[in-house]
């Protein structure tokens, strides 16, 4: 593939995922909202380091929305389209430095013509926000493992403590990680160092105020979201 072709597949696809992330802003504020997003709009008029049903990030992202854009559908809505479309650049950049730019663009098709994308990036819900969290956090741990850089390595913790802050099921993410690192002769020798752990620190320091809140609430949120799990 020639540089120009290379230059032309990325444009593309980035222009792709623009044209989507306005056509969901637009949109999201001719409907009203579900009862599901009310709850988290309620959850912005009462901000607090948690909740019963799920942990804070989405009631903090709308508080921020509505400052802002007043309390509307789009407002509400916000977090949620600015997200998903975070999540899809970062699919697109991973597919663009790891399988090509063409396979950046089919990416790009792909992720807006998933009903999950188109969903979680129209409704204000927790798992909207978490895949930001999940797509930067896989870039920027592959990256880690890759080049062993500080900067990435503590990206990767950041935004891993933002995918933990939005939905619990983020935990899930640190064994995977982890196990992926050890399962590979190429970056098994990363885990030896302390990078990897100062990122993962950086993450569990931002979840603590979920911690300090259910502690002060005999774990209701844990057990609430142990409860859905089958505990």
């Amino acid at each position: 593939m020639t540089t120009a072709d290379h230059t032309r597949y990325l444009r593309r696809a980035w222009l792709l995922l623009a044209a989507f992330g306005l056509f969901r802003f637009f949109y999201s504020g001719t409907f009203l909202l579900t009862p599901d997003e009310t709850n988290y709009w309620q959850w912005a008029r009462h901000l607090d380091w948690g909740y019963h049903d799920q942990t804070p990030m989405i009631g903090w992202a709308i508080w921020l929305a509505t400052e802002f854009m007043g309390h509307t559908e789009r407002a509400v809505r916000l977090p949620s389209v600015v997200a998903v479309t975070v999540a899809s650049f970062y699919l697109v950049a991973m597919a663009g430095r790891w399988l090509g730019a063409k396979a950046a663009l089919q990416t790009a098709l792909l992720s807006q013509s998933v009903l999950l994308f188109t969903v979680g990036g129209l409704l204000a819900t927790a798992d909207g926000i978490q895949a930001a969290g999940w797509a930067a956090a896989s870039y920027h741990v592959a990256r880690g493992y890759e080049e062993d850089s500080w900067s990435q390595w503590l990206l990767g913790g950041l935004w891993f403590g933002f995918g933990f802050l939005s939905k619990y099921t983020m935990g899930v993410f640190l064994p995977c990680a982890f196990v992926f690192g050890l399962l590979s002769p190429r970056h098994r020798s990363r885990l030896a160092g302390i990078k990897p752990y100062a990122g993962v620190l950086l993450g569990l320091l931002m979840f603590l105020p979920v911690i300090y809140w259910n502690a002060r609430n005999d774990w209701n949120s844990l057990r609430h979201v142990a409860y859905l799990g089958g505990a």
